[in-house]
């Protein structure tokens, strides 16, 4: 499943969270988010890293661009919450 967090300086990052069929806690740690090109087009200059206090807005998605050799088949997400610390 991909993570997608737009902060308040317009950047978006992004994580993709590896999926199991079974319900877990996830912790990503700030650093593992890496630019998302596809959000808006505002690239963050090099010296800008993702600020898990800049948050404003967050996306789960799932597609055929995660799962190739399963796109035909249903697929499914459920996310209980997100907490930022």
């Amino acid at each position: 499943m991909e993570m997608v967090v737009k902060d308040s300086r317009g950047y978006a990052w992004t994580y993709t969270i590896p999926l199991t069929v079974e319900w877990r806690d996830i912790r990503i740690p700030a650093k593992k988010f890496r630019y998302y090109p596809y959000a808006n087009g505002l690239k963050p200059p090099k010296d800008v890293v993702f600020d898990i206090g800049r948050a404003i807005d967050i996306h789960f998605g799932i597609g055929e661009w995660l799962f190739p050799e399963s796109a035909e088949r249903p697929h499914g997400i459920a996310v209980a919450g997100v907490t930022f610390e």
